[in-house]
């Protein structure tokens, strides 16, 4: 296309624009009165489909011409750039209309996903050292919002993409230990954490972690079976042998059997755990935290008693929630490396018959 003819496009686009934006504010209000951002989102939606050239032109008059909260300017400089970058293919002027809204957002918490938008979109491009760098300035702030698990995995691919695994490994293990208590949250974070440690070859540290993702994760399906899969990927890094892992499997799903299958082990009684800060994880449970979140910390510091303590008090107090409950098995399985109580446990309180078997618990210790 001749200069002749993109100038042309652009004059095109710019009256399109402003006769757009005409219509709808004299459908809604009167000429000298702001569109509302609801207005002018039912007439640009149906154009991100229709035309998306037009639909970044649109919003970034919109933008021009409108003082927006923090929270609907971000998205809408997403908007733009996700038009930019996956309907135009022309990741340049995403990167370009990123930077505009990061600096117009300079001082706003909001900004935080512009800045991982325009990080996944700089690794896209192969851009690693470059997304390490913007992330390593950007990580102070990041860390003073408390956006830690929000960036975590981004930065930690763009540190390892760069060829600087350690440090994405110190992160990692930093922001982990950091968050611990949010772990039902961002369970993914202890496979984020295993695969580095896999790809690093410390293998022993990485089945240490792994043996913890499966101690303290959520009594579940989803967080169990995330549990194991990064069991599994330890010990076939570990061991290159199908048949050892298989081994090791199905002797874990068989301490959960009643009675245990004869001359089956639990390979993770031998797993030591990670080193914890225990005198920071004391300090987080003296402030407001929610039960789950107190369980966690607790069993992490080992203090299985307390944790059940806890849980059980939740289950009291909210009897109408299954959060108590979930937290009593959670405690059951952190202590028994399996979950043969804990499955006992459910089938007790559904049916309300036989012994509880938290009592026997507290008695244990």
């Amino acid at each position: 296309m001749t200069s002749r003819n993109l100038r042309y496009q652009r004059v095109w686009l710019f009256c399109i624009c402003s006769i757009l934006l005409s219509s709808i504010c004299c459908a809604s209000v009167s000429a000298d009165q702001p569109v509302p951002y609801a207005t002018f989102l039912q007439r640009f939606n149906p154009l991100r489909t229709q035309n998306p050239a037009l639909a970044v032109e649109v919003a970034r008059q919109y933008l021009r011409e409108n003082t927006l909260p923090p929270g609907q300017c971000c998205m809408l400089y997403q908007t733009i750039s996700a038009l930019q970058s996956r309907n135009l293919h022309d990741t340049p002027a995403a990167l370009v209309s990123l930077d505009e809204g990061i600096q117009k957002l300079a001082e706003q918490e909001e900004r935080f996903p512009l800045i991982l938008f325009k990080a996944k979109l700089l690794l896209a491009a192969g851009r690693n050292e470059e997304a390490a760098k913007m992330l390593k300035e950007q990580w102070p702030v990041i860390c003073r919002a408390r956006q830690e698990l929000t960036m975590l995995s981004t930065y930690a691919q763009a540190l390892g993409a760069s060829g600087q695994q350690d440090q994405a490994l110190t992160l990692t293990r930093q922001v982990m230990t950091d968050w611990l208590e949010w772990m039902d949250y961002q369970n993914d974070l202890f496979g984020v954490l295993t695969d580095q440690l896999v790809e690093a070859e410390k293998l022993e540290e990485a089945e240490s972690w792994a043996k913890l993702d499966f101690v303290l994760c959520a009594y579940g399906e989803t967080p169990l079976r995330a549990a194991m899969q990064s069991l599994v990927k330890v010990w076939t890094a570990k061991y290159n042998s199908p048949a050892k892992v298989a081994e090791l499997s199905l002797a874990l799903a068989a301490s959960s059997s009643s009675p245990p299958a004869p001359g089956s082990v639990n390979p993770l009684l031998s797993v030591p755990l990670p080193s914890l800060p225990e005198e920071a994880l004391r300090t987080r449970l003296t402030g407001k935290l929610p039960p789950s979140q107190r369980v966690v910390l607790l069993l992490a510091l080992n203090n299985s008693q307390q944790a059940m303590l806890e849980a059980r008090r939740l289950m009291l107090d909210q009897p109408a929630s299954t959060d108590g409950v979930l937290n009593v098995c959670r405690v059951f399985k952190a202590c028994d490396m399996n979950v043969l109580r804990a499955n006992s446990f459910l089938a007790y309180y559904k049916s309300g018959q036989g012994e509880n078997p938290i009592i026997n618990f507290l008695k244990e210790k």
